[in-house]
């Protein structure tokens, strides 16, 4: 969706200045009235057109611990290193693809939206 719809009290539950926020529709009519629109989004999330789910839609959420420490630090490389290392996981996929074409069977890659694996 690009916009929720207006009669949606979204501004007015999420307080726009926030960046994370804590709903509590027990005690909150407006954070009540949010909660019970996202759940009938999600509710419908994927389906089609006659009301059956698409095969492409995950089917359950899971929540996981944060990251550890180190798991949200990044390096800075420079344009040549990374096409170096491209170069080799290319090599490593095709030696891969072609050690597992030589066992009579097929690599593909999986995608969920716009993520996708090498191989």
């Amino acid at each position: 969706m690009s916009r929720p719809p207006a009669s949606l009290p979204l501004l007015d539950a999420l307080n726009h200045t926030m960046a994370l926020r804590k709903l509590h529709p027990e005690r909150n009519s407006q954070h009540e009235i949010l909660c019970r629109w996202l759940d009938a989004k999600l509710a419908t999330a994927g389906k089609t057109e006659r009301g059956k789910r698409s095969q492409r839609q995950v089917r359950e959420v899971k929540f996981g611990p944060l990251p550890g420490d180190g798991q949200l630090e990044y390096q800075v490389r420079t344009l040549e290193l990374v096409k170096q290392a491209k170069k080799r996981e290319a090599a490593l996929v095709t030696k891969y693809r072609l050690w597992i074409e030589s066992q009579d069977r097929k690599l593909r890659v999986f995608r969920v939206h716009r993520l996708q694996c090498d191989a």
